[in-house]
C-alpha cells in the first residue's frame, strides 16, 4: 500500500516532535517533506509522470532535527522552581536525534550516477 503525502507528514511530525522545544512551524515541516522526495522503486523522479509518492523521511527527520539543535543554539540556560534548565543539553539532545536519523538513511543511487575512477596504482570502481 502506498503511503498519500498526509501520512507521510504525520510520520514526519512524530519523528521531529516539532510542537516540542525548540519548536518548527507547519511550513517548515512542508519544506522538509518536499526536499525529501526521492525516486520510486521504478527510479522515476518526483520531476516525471507516474512517480509513485515516495519519501526518505528518516533523511527529513535529520534535517529537521539539526533545524531545531541550531534554534537550540540560541537558547539561554536558566534555573526555575529549583529545577535547570541547560541549553548545551537541548542542543546535544538535538544534534543526537539528528545522527540517530542520519543512520538510519536508506541511499538510493540511480545506475547513470556511478562513474568508474580508476586512481593511480589501480583501484576499483567508485561512486564519485
Amino acid at each position: 500500500m502506498r503511503m498519500t503525502r498526509d501520512q507521510a507528514k504525520e510520520r514526519l511530525r512524530a519523528k521531529l516532535q516539532p510542537d516540542s522545544e525548540p519548536q518548527l512551524d507547519d511550513a517548515t515541516v512542508e519544506l522538509l517533506l518536499e526536499d525529501a522526495k526521492r525516486a520510486d522503486r521504478y527510479d522515476v523522479w518526483p520531476t516525471q509522470d507516474g512517480w509513485e509518492p515516495t519519501w526518505d523521511l528518516n533523511a527529513a527527520a535529520s534535517e529537521g532535527w539539526l533545524l531545531k539543535a541550531g534554534k537550540a543554539a540560541e537558547l539561554v540556560s536558566f534555573d526555575a522552581d529549583g529545577s535547570r534548565m541547560d541549553a548545551s543539553d537541548v542542543h546535544q539532545h538535538c544534534r543526537e536525534m539528528a545522527a540517530y536519523y542520519a543512520n538510519r538513511v536508506r541511499g538510493h543511487v540511480r545506475e547513470d550516477e556511478w562513474v568508474e575512477w580508476w586512481p593511480a596504482g589501480g583501484g576499483t570502481v567508485a561512486n564519485l
